[in-house]
């Protein structure tokens, strides 16, 4: 039950009270759990990419096997307040929404377990969910970049624009001199 009962702590830490007869309640269950892995909250489930994006048979069969602690959330599983931080965040920024999730679980296999490039997962995910909107699909990368920690190009980047405006700042401050 170690694996699950970490599962039914991160569902207790949403307050997300899943039926698992539900289609929607198994797809955020999945989507939830390929998303924190993505983000090292390990879980120890190996995901492949499916139809509705990345899914664990396995987390499947786990979430059958104990259906009843899984509704109502009983576990003796406790987080890390790593772990607990990372779980809220993820709260925040997903909303537990079925579409976002599955765009940004879907981005973050292309991305880090493909180790495609960017603009490869991007392609790569609109040719899995055609169904999907440009624009839910923007929203979604938008809201998957706001989960993972800056690479250090993003930080080199980053570096050089806060540069220019120290610089412009000095600039503008020679000017009262």
């Amino acid at each position: 039950m170690d694996k699950i009962g970490k599962v039914i702590s991160i569902l207790k830490k949403l307050d997300y009270h899943p039926k698992i007869d539900s289609f929607k309640d198994r797809l955020v269950i999945q989507k939830t759990v390929s998303i924190l892995e993505s983000l090292d909250i390990k879980l120890g489930y190996e995901f492949s990419i499916h139809l509705r994006g990345p899914y664990c048979r396995e987390l499947t069969e786990d979430i059958y096997e104990n259906k009843t602690n899984v509704e109502n959330l009983r576990t003796n599983f406790d987080l890390s307040a790593k772990e607990e931080i990372g779980v809220m965040k993820y709260k925040e920024v997903t909303e537990l929404d079925p579409d976002y999730l599955e765009i940004i679980s879907t981005y973050f296999h292309y991305l880090l377990k493909e180790v495609k490039n960017e603009d490869d997962s991007i392609r790569s995910l609109k040719a899995l969910k055609p169904q999907l909107s440009d624009s839910k699909i923007a929203v979604g990368i938008s809201k998957s970049k706001e989960l993972l920690p800056p690479n250090g190009k993003q930080i080199d980047e980053m570096k050089k624009e806060f540069d220019e405006w120290d610089k412009a700042t000095v600039t503008d401050l020679s000017k009262w001199d």
